[in-house]
């Protein structure tokens, strides 16, 4: 099955932020959007193969880099914070779902930092009356020595 991959710039506040969205065959597909950790990007690991698997499953994925990180702009010691992460993710949703190349309905998927943004973001949605399919939210795996 073949991938469509359309990289996009949207912008949140006054910074540009650059991001990649991954689309199955089929039209209008179920929509996730990924927010990576801390010091990660849109090319972090778990980014690019949900970009890989999900298409292949018929769901879209878009991933983008956070303010401060990777391709977007900004500082990351200045612009990075819980707000701006949930601002970052709502304002890359609203712009995936203007080009109106997926429905409406969509999931949240974030690793570490991402996944506390997805939890502040649900509830800015929920508040504007919008509500995500699911979530999932992930922590980096830490070697424990007993």
């Amino acid at each position: 099955m073949a991938i469509k991959t359309i990289r996009t710039v949207f912008t949140c506040e006054d910074k540009r932020l650059k991001g990649v969205l991954s689309l199955p065959q089929q039209s209008h597909p179920p929509l996730v959007i990924g927010s990576h950790g801390l010091e990660g990007s849109k090319e972090s690991a778990k980014q690019t193969i949900l970009a890989e698997l999900l298409p292949k499953a018929g769901i879209a994925f878009f991933r983008f880099d956070h303010r401060g990180c990777g391709e977007s702009e900004g500082t990351f010691t200045s612009d990075t914070s819980l707000d701006k992460r949930a601002a970052d993710l709502i304002s890359g949703l609203n712009h995936i779902l203007s080009l109106e190349l997926t429905d409406n309905r969509f999931a949240l998927f974030g690793s570490s930092l991402g996944g506390a943004a997805c939890i502040e973001a649900w509830h800015r949605l929920k508040a504007e009356g919008r509500y995500p399919r699911g979530m999932v939210v992930c922590r980096p795996c830490q070697k424990r020595h007993y």
